[in-house]
């Protein structure tokens, strides 16, 4: 997957580094200048044709100008969205966390929160890791303790579960492979890594067929 996170994370940093943007209450819609209209309907013709790079720049360029509007809100959602269509999940992340600190309260916080566990979880679906996966369960903790009626409750945890059970059952494959190995230290280490009371030799999901234990 090519990723332009690096660089269009460091270029966006390096460019607001010096932007005064605004603080307090978002000012209404009504309020946005013709300019500023122009600038986000260009932003989002770049986003529809799928030219992220040139919408990033065209991001960077509106943000040098425009205060924390309800447009600019709606604007990081739809970038932090096309990101995260586009598979760029760390480009996902980067918007989100800007929505995160310039609005904090926005109606748009609790979709936001979704992009990111998104953001998580879809290449989890492709490639399974440890790390990953407890990235997001911690995410989706906090996003179910956040939004206790939120639409997506079902859904994350449901996948809580999910990913918690292949978490065990990576770390019960490798203690059960050292242990058959006879490095009963190697395998302690990888069993005090389950965290459910499920049966050690049974109930695997993960096969260590498929993986090749850490060296």
């Amino acid at each position: 997957m090519k990723m332009r996170s690096i660089a269009a994370a460091s270029v966006w940093l390096g460019l607001t580094a010096c932007v005064p943007f605004g603080h307090g209450s978002p000012s209404p819609d009504a309020n946005a200048t013709q300019h500023q209209r122009v600038e986000a309907k260009t932003l989002r013709s770049l986003l529809g044709q799928g030219d992220l790079k040139a919408a990033d720049e065209a991001y960077v360029q509106y943000r040098r100008g425009h205060t924390n509007t309800p447009q600019t809100a709606k604007l990081i959602v739809e970038m932090a969205d096309a990101h995260l269509r586009a598979r760029e999940y760390r480009l996902a992340r980067f918007y989100a966390n800007e929505y995160r600190r310039d609005f904090p309260s926005g109606n748009e916080r609790e979709r936001i929160e979704y992009i990111v566990l998104e953001s998580y979880d879809r290449p989890l679906k492709k490639r399974f890791h440890p790390d990953q996966a407890d990235a997001y369960i911690q995410s989706a903790k906090a996003y179910t303790a956040r939004y206790p009626h939120g639409a997506h409750r079902s859904e994350v945890q449901q996948r809580i579960r999910v990913l918690a059970r292949q978490r065990d059952d990576y770390y019960r494959d490798l203690a059960n492979y050292y242990q058959r190995r006879g490095k009963p230290k190697a395998a302690q280490i990888y069993r005090s890594r389950i965290r459910t009371g499920t049966p050690q030799d049974a109930g695997s999901t993960v096969s260590t067929q498929k993986r090749q234990p850490p060296r």
